[in-house]
């Protein structure tokens, strides 16, 4: 990501929470949380990538993300992170990435499970509501929608 990409006032994302640019300078970026909550924080630009942390998605990319969420496959869960105990491990590495695609997979195969056994584990029930919620916030902001709406949306898109 280069630098004159990123502007002051631009808001960024990392697996948790969205953030605001407030200032750009020695080739850093200097980012608060939305709404004043939180901590400040600053990182190079350079690594970004590297931290995960990206841009939020456009309209038109959010278009194509929920247009192609219905047909999305489910992430593809490792034999070696079959077992309950490296499973959640495994799933949450997935969220930590912060990309959307690989999120909505995480919620397609977290969706497929509950229906299979009808309730999910704790840990996994507590991943598939932080993934719901990151996706939700980011497009729900971007669009000028309600959170619900689009964790509604998200919702119908994926139960299958």
């Amino acid at each position: 990501m280069k630098k004159n990409n990123l502007r002051v006032g631009d808001r960024i994302v990392d697996s948790d929470q969205i953030y605001e640019i407030f200032k750009i300078e020695e080739n850093k970026i200097f980012y608060k949380p939305l709404g004043n909550n939180g901590c400040t924080g600053s990182i190079p630009i350079g690594n970004l990538a590297q931290a995960c942390i990206r841009p939020l998605m456009t309209k038109p990319e959010i278009k194509l993300f929920l247009e192609n969420l219905s047909y999305e496959k489910p992430v593809e869960i490792p034999f070696s992170a079959s077992a309950k105990v490296n499973n959640g491990m495994f799933l949450k590495d997935i969220l930590y990435l912060n990309n959307p695609d690989r999120t909505a997979k995480l919620l397609i195969h977290l969706s497929i499970l509950k229906r299979d056994t009808e309730k999910l584990s704790y840990s996994d029930q507590a991943i598939f509501e932080q993934s719901l919620n990151h996706l939700s916030e980011e497009i729900a902001l971007v669009t000028n929608n309600s959170v619900d709406q689009i964790r509604e949306k998200i919702l119908k898109k994926i139960e299958r």
